[in-house]
């Protein structure tokens, strides 16, 4: 089956060359920047951190509009900076779109750059939320559909809290924190049916912190809203039509697409100037590596997994024109293992080179031990990081089975704790202490290596540990962060680490063809035609999603 799957995602995928060879052949290709140019940032759907090369090729073959991601955007922005003689305007045309505070910051301020660099920025939508609204209040010129709708409601966060339906199902949560972990609340919604006091308070705080950012970069950009008006706006009547937006200064015109359009050949789409660049050929690289995602033991394309990245360590590793690395990291932690495994290739890296870490929208606990190591630390004053602090999270179903369907397991066993973890039965005192003692082992580990990757004091890091979330801004009041800033901020400081006044910027990428990966995203491999080696990997894959597990598993 593997093999009838393959061949037909091949024999597609061949057709799509074929077709965009034949199209290239026919006077396609990549356009020419017209002067005075407006080029067209489609800011809709999800904004991912990373380009996707899959993504790339079936946009390809099918012939779409390739959407860009952050890495990318932030690239054309900067690229037209340097090309104010043609660009004479960046149009954000808005949709609903999804990304991350961070990453919203970071976009928001290339575009900043980019008006002080003489650029005009146009923004237009038919509905404004506070994500697109943030991002489009820096613009020159607000631009809402007559029948549109804005919306500015603050920030909130509404966890769901499972206890009452594993009960109903006859399931427990055993959940085991570091002993101080108060605040690590990611097993919280499995053991309580309300919020405790420990992680309403770091909500809170997160959030008023996250807002406080917001608000005063919005109120900057918008310096016409007067105070009353914005307060009335936040607390009374969030919701506005396009005319009441109007009358408020949030936006400056009313018009439909056809009133407010530009002439089609002087606009340029981001993504076909984006294929226009042109790569820099300087000797010295700064590379950019990217961890993203949850952290996995093993091999796993679409999260962070540690074989994975420790390979990509290797291979910078081996390389001479490598000047410094900047570790892009947006990830909120995952297995405490693979994090100890990835902690100690940047360590690798930074024994070779300057190594700077920029965090994206999160670098929290396991993707903060990462960081720990690095000569230098940046963040977004909305990244949400720290959440130093360890948990296990076991479930029985003894209710479920022994109850419900009549299943029960009758154990035998050479030692004590042979049996253990089991399904059908709630953990006895003693397996449980021998899981705490684990989990604080592995949190001593986890503050030793704060301690030492940011020089300070254990009793300084012990105090600012138990699982706690910080904003950017936060933690680099506390010393978890050196700087303020977006990647290519990480970039020019690794640079200046490295001693060297010219270089390019490369992003590392692992050594898959675009086609390949598109076959292993449908869980085809080719080096193997058995089926139950597929279903294995299948399987696996599903067990990484949840459910009831019967192991042990240490999360940061």
């Amino acid at each position: 089956m593997g093999v009838f799957v393959g061949l037909f995602l091949l024999i597609l995928i061949f057709i799509g060359f074929a077709v965009g060879a034949a199209a290239s052949s026919s006077g396609g290709g990549i356009p020419t920047v017209p002067d005075q140019a407006v080029l067209r940032i489609d800011l809709s759907g999800t904004l991912t951190e990373t380009p996707n090369e899959v993504d790339a090729l079936w946009a390809e073959i099918l012939d779409e509009p390739r959407p860009l991601s952050l890495y990318e955007l932030l690239e054309v922005v900067r690229a037209e900076r340097e090309d104010s003689a043609r660009i004479q305007t960046i149009w954000l045309d808005f949709g609903l779109v999804d990304a991350s505070w961070a990453a919203l910051t970071e976009l928001r301020a290339e575009l900043q750059r980019a008006r002080e660099a003489g650029i005009e920025v146009v923004a237009t939508s038919k509905v404004y939320d506070p994500k697109s609204y943030y991002l489009a209040s820096l613009a020159d010129k607000i631009v809402l559909a007559p029948a549109g709708s804005m919306i500015l409601n603050g920030l909130s966060a509404s966890p769901l809290y499972i206890k009452g339906g594993l009960d109903k199902l006859g399931v427990k949560a055993h959940l085991v924190r570091g002993s101080d972990n108060a605040f690590k609340s990611a097993g919280e919604p499995y053991i309580a049916d309300s919020m405790s006091a420990a992680n309403r308070l770091q909500y809170t705080e997160l959030l008023t912190g996250m807002w406080r950012e917001i608000e005063t970069a919005i109120r900057e950009s918008r310096r016409s809203v007067n105070d009353s008006g914005w307060a009335n706006v936040l607390t009374k009547q969030p919701l506005l039509n396009a005319e009441r937006a109007q009358n408020v200064a949030l936006v400056d015109y009313l018009r439909y697409a056809d009133e407010f359009g530009y002439p089609e050949d002087r606009v340029i789409s981001a993504a076909d100037y984006y294929a226009q660049l042109s790569e820099s050929t300087e000797a010295s690289t700064v590379v950019v590596l990217m961890a993203e995602g949850e952290i996995v033991d093993g091999s796993d394309p679409d999260l962070l997994a540690d074989y994975d990245f420790l390979e990509a360590v290797e291979d910078l590793l081996e390389r001479s024109d490598v000047a410094g690395v900047v570790l892009r990291i947006n990830s909120p932690g995952g297995s405490a293992l693979a994090s100890d495994e990835m902690h100690r290739g940047v360590q690798r890296l930074t024994e070779a080179y300057p190594v700077v870490v920029s965090m994206g929208g999160a670098a929290a606990s396991g993707g903060y031990y990462l960081a720990a190591p690095a000569d230098e630390i940046w963040a977004q004053p909305t990244t949400i990081t720290g959440s130093i602090g360890v948990f296990g999270l076991l479930f029985s179903g003894e209710a479920l089975m022994h109850d419900k369907l009549g299943i029960k397991t009758q154990p035998v066993a050479t030692h004590p704790f042979a049996n253990f973890p089991s399904l059908d039965r709630t953990p006895t005192a003693a397996e449980l202490a021998v899981v705490q003692a684990s989990v604080d082992r592995t949190y001593a580990r986890f503050k030793e290596v704060v301690a030492q990757g940011r020089r300070l004091e254990p009793a300084v890091v012990d105090s600012i540990a138990r699982g706690r979330v910080y904003t950017g801004q936060r933690a680099k009041e506390l010393g978890l962060v050196d700087e303020l800033g977006g990647l290519y901020d990480a970039v020019a400081s690794c640079a200046d680490l490295a001693d060297v006044a010219s270089y390019r910027v490369e992003r590392y990428r692992p050594n898959i063809e675009p086609w390949r990966q598109a076959l292993r995203d449908f869980g085809v491999s080719l080096r193997s035609a058995n089926l139950d080696a597929q279903l294995d990997v299948l399987r696996l894959k599903i067990q990484r999603l949840g459910g009831i597990q019967a192991r042990e598993t240490l999360l940061l």
